[in-house]
């Protein structure tokens, strides 16, 4: 029998939503801030439905293994969501990206972004008891996940391709 478990971590960054979006939808940079992966083995430099990436993902400890990863839907500017995993004992895992932009009376813009997973575990009546444990180290990587994402954003600056570059000068 398999029980689906939930787990998921929220965080308000205080940087614009194109850059969370660009930096979080290059998949070759999950190893900047991602708390779990180790290596990107095979990627794109963006996230497109129906193509996968490989990554080499923390288990515990020094203990890693090769996880794949497949875009289900994308919708611009607010959300992607995958299905893929690869970590022993544990089944299909379903991360969901969310993106919202909040913007304060100063007109100062914030990223609120929520990461969720559902996973499926087939341990019977232990079921309970393992997604229990794994509750926390799940919760705890997505956050280090989200703030490390922060950092990096906060450095990303993005350029709009159809604007001219106001600096340069044409002779």
């Amino acid at each position: 029998m398999t029980h689906t478990f939930r787990f998921s971590q929220s965080r308000l960054m205080a940087v614009p939503l194109t850059a969370v979006w660009e930096v979080s939808g290059d998949p070759r940079r999950n190893v900047e801030w991602s708390a779990s992966v180790r290596s990107v083995t095979r990627a794109a430099d963006h996230y497109a439905v129906g193509e996968s990436i490989e990554e080499q993902s923390v288990v515990a400890g020094p203990w890693t293994c090769r996880t794949t990863w497949t875009p289900v839907a994308i919708d611009p500017m607010r959300s992607r969501s995958f299905r893929g995993g690869g970590y022993p004992g544990i089944g299909e895992l379903r991360p969901r990206q969310t993106f919202e932009t909040l913007t304060n009376a100063d007109g100062e813009q914030f990223t609120h972004v929520t990461y969720a997973i559902e996973a499926d575990l087939s341990y019977g009546r232990l079921s309970s008891l393992v997604a229990s444990a794994l509750r926390s180290t799940f919760v705890n990587e997505i956050r280090e996940s989200l703030e490390s994402l922060e950092r990096l954003c906060a450095g990303h600056r993005t350029v709009p391709v159809d604007v001219p570059d106001p600096t340069r000068v044409e002779r």
